[in-house]
């Protein structure tokens, strides 16, 4: 999350009356994070006027970011920490799109919105939450990294409500010095500050029963006061109104809780009004009294001034709103890059519109797969979508199975621009089943396991006794991974990787009962059951380092951009192997994983345009600006030849400075460290480090998969292995059984 930092200079190309500059500098851009009430007061004058505002930079993390953000090893949850970098939404249109106004009480009809806009150019400011993990920006130094801290929250929690003495210092896991008596100790929790009402300000956290609650701040006490309970999707939340109690966004919609019934139900759908969500800060929105909404954008560039956009959505007849063949495209979470792709292809395609229903949103509380089984039940009654997208949540091959998906080789085959060739060969020939393509990954990265070279270099096979072999050389109390996996973490890591080993959806045919089943839940047994947090009092150390000081033999991990692999190979000092999983039928353990990939239905109401929208993602401006690897062969070598180009220092002429030892000094793309370990300057990738990654990739035979329903069976009956009170072979036959059962059932 960027937090925007204004410096004194104003230009307007109009005069303002109301809405003079120092009446817009200090009620909006000074506001920090009490924005909603600023835009409560903006008025139909300022629209169309045109600012260029200059911004203090702060520390743009801009052309790292994409290679630090905290991936899930296995892709299968949503990225955090995302940013609105390297995205172009254009500017906004007069497209019309749906909302439920505030002052809709009945739900009666639909408000279309026309969008207009006033655009404001700035540069880059911000900081971003890396949790343990630290940053510094090209050509700056190690000093200058960004720490991550919440230092934002602190002072948007400063400027929400005066807090009479409580100090919060300068971020929300530091003290400042000679204060610490004074801190309310908020880095002991987990959670968002925020505001409930102009009285009430707090933080949005997870209660002792594990329920989402906004926990409000006294104070007069210095301590939490009461504890409001709020929808577990509420993370963020802003001030309701009288029908709604909060509003929070959701997976790139407004959302809120009406104070009637207490039922949570979408408010804006940014999408449908041609709006990129992706631009807009969860807490950069508001409601005009008229019931115009206002929201805030931020477009950042490469190259060029980055801008913001104040957008205020209009209502206007539905009857002039262009009328297209809509296409659904059916997702349970819609990844970050496709939102911005979606709203792009409904504003330029003059014949096709794709209209997003996303499934997360019947979620509840008590029942967090409610939406997959509403999917699934609608499919079942035959309201198949036209288009789906998934990450890892939806079963694809079960889908394929009963003839639901179409085969896409043939729209490849037939595409003048995207042939087979010209896309990356194997993560897609691993993606396919039986010869046939039904799900096209927009982007891959690679699930393995990292070694040090002289401990695992020698193994010809990886299997358990391999493992086991490798593991009694380091010293006593070292672990295969690092201390904080558990068994079901692991279980859900194996399972995923190796399911298209043990499941045959085509023929409806499982094989848990085997050895090599039985040898995944061997290895898997002797990782914690849980692990104790709050007990751990040592002091942090990463996985790298834990490798090197022999604490432990492997690091499981996803290697998806070229970053990833430089700072992989310089944090284990160019001593690496990737062994992968143990596999007991000596094929790699490694398993390719995407952000995304999309499949078109067989019942699809018209083909040509699902794929027309398909093969926009396929597109240089899409792939280019992936955080994985990019599907298309042409952008994937051009990113490995950048990556590969090093820089050096120059002088005022352009000629190289060398070192006392007469050598041209490289220029560092950035810096990463964990923790409180030392920086590591990144620089370019070499040969060695490429040829590795590509061996890799041609190693690669499999891809993630993922049926929740399969492995909770999985998990109920090892559960009695992992605790003594079944045999490993009981357990398989077990799960053989009632896996068996089920696929039969789903046919």
């Amino acid at each position: 999350m960027y937090g925007l930092l204004p410096s004194v200079s104003l230009r307007s190309t109009a005069p303002l009356t109301e809405g003079s500059q120092e009446w817009l500098r200090e009620q909006f851009l000074d506001g920090g994070d009490d924005r909603l009430q600023t835009l409560l007061r903006v008025t139909e004058q300022h629209l169309g006027v045109v600012f260029e505002v200059e911004l203090v930079l702060d520390a743009g993390v801009a052309h790292t970011a994409a290679a630090l953000h905290d991936h899930d090893v296995l892709g299968l949850v949503d990225v955090e920490n995302r940013h609105a970098g390297d995205r172009g939404a254009g500017t906004a249109s007069s497209r019309v799109g749906h909302i439920v106004g505030a002052d809709d009480q009945s739900h009666v009809g639909l408000r279309e919105l026309r969008v207009d806009l006033i655009k404001i150019h700035e540069l880059l400011v911000g900081h971003v939450g890396l949790g343990q993990q630290h940053v510094h920006v090209a050509r700056h130094t190690a000093c200058d990294r960004v720490n991550g801290v919440g230092d934002f929250h602190a002072v948007a929690l400063e400027q929400f409500a005066e807090v009479g003495e409580l100090a919060l210092g300068l971020s929300l896991s530091q003290t400042e010095a000679g204060h610490e008596d004074d801190l309310l100790r908020v880095d002991e929790l987990n959670g968002q500050i925020c505001q409930l009402s102009a009285s009430e300000v707090g933080m949005t956290t997870s209660s002792a029963d594990g329920k989402m609650v906004f926990k409000q701040l006294d104070p007069e006490t210095k301590d939490w006061g009461k504890e409001t309970p709020v929808s577990s999707r509420a993370w963020n939340i802003l001030p309701g109104n009288d029908v709604y109690a909060y509003f929070f966004m959701d997976n790139g919609n407004i959302f809120s809780e009406r104070r009637d019934t207490g039922e949570v139900e979408k408010v804006v759908d940014w999408m449908a009004c041609d709006v990129d969500s992706n631009t807009i800060n969860s807490d950069r929105f508001g409601f005009l009294s008229d019931g115009r909404i206002v929201a805030v954008t931020y477009e950042y560039a490469d190259n060029g001034p980055s801008k913001q956009q104040i957008l205020v959505l209009n209502r206007v007849d539905a009857a002039s709103v262009q009328t297209k063949t809509e296409l659904t495209l059916a997702c349970l979470y819609l990844d970050y890059n496709l939102r911005s792709q979606i709203v792009r292809f409904n504003k330029t395609n003059p014949d096709y519109r794709i209209v997003v229903k996303d499934y997360s949103e019947y979620a509840t509380d008590d029942d967090s797969n409610a939406g997959l089984t509403k999917l699934n039940t609608e499919i079942i009654s035959g309201n198949v979508p036209d288009i789906i997208a998934n990450e890892t949540g939806l079963p694809l091959a079960q889908y394929a199975s009963k003839g639901l998906l179409e085969d896409l080789w043939p729209y490849i085959d037939a595409d003048p621009e995207y042939s087979r060739d010209k896309l990356m060969a194997q993560p897609l020939n691993a993606a396919q089943t039986e010869g046939k393509l039904y799900r096209l990954p927009l982007d891959f990265g690679v699930t393995t396991a990292v070694g040090l070279g002289k401990v695992v270099g020698e193994y010809t096979t990886w299997t358990l006794a391999d493992v086991n072999d490798a593991l009694s050389k380091l010293p006593e109390g070292a672990t295969v991974f690092n201390k904080y996996y558990t068994q079901a973490e692991m279980l859900q890591y194996c399972v995923a990787m190796n399911a298209d080993s043990f499941m045959n959806w085509q023929d409806g045919t499982c094989s848990f009962d085997s050895d090599e089943f039985r040898a995944l839940l061997e290895f898997v047994k002797p990782f914690p059951t849980d692990y104790d947090w709050q007990s751990d009092s040592e002091d942090y150390e990463s996985d790298y380092t834990s490798l090197k000081n022999g604490k432990q033999l492997l690091y499981p991990t996803s290697l998806s951009g070229f970053s990833d692999l430089y700072y992989t190979f310089a944090a284990l000092n160019n001593d690496i192997r990737f062994v992968g999983f143990p596999r007991e039928d000596g094929s790699s353990g490694n398993a390719f994983n995407a952000s995304c990939t999309l499949s078109i239905s067989t019942t699809c109401k018209d083909k040509s345009g699902a794929w027309a929208f398909i093969r926009s993602t396929l597109s240089d401006d899409y792939q280019k600006n992936l955080w994985n690897y990019p599907i298309v062969k042409s952008v994937f070598e051009a990113k490995a030849q950048e990556a590969m180009t090093q820089e050096y220092e120059t002088d005022a002429d352009g000629n190289q400075i060398l070192d006392d030892d007469g050598n041209p000094i490289p220029i560092s793309n950035g810096g990463m460290s964990y923790g409180d370990e030392p920086m590591i300057e990144l620089y370019a990738v070499t040969q060695e480090q490429y040829d590795a990654v590509m061996a890799l990739i041609d190693s690669t035979t499999s891809f993630v998969d993922y049926d929740q329903n399969v492995l909770s069976i999985i998990s109920d009956e090892a559960a009695g292995y992992f605790a003594g009170s079944k045999t490993v072979e009981e357990a398989s036959k077990l799960i053989q059984s009632r896996v068996g059962l089920y696929m039969q059932e789903q046919k």
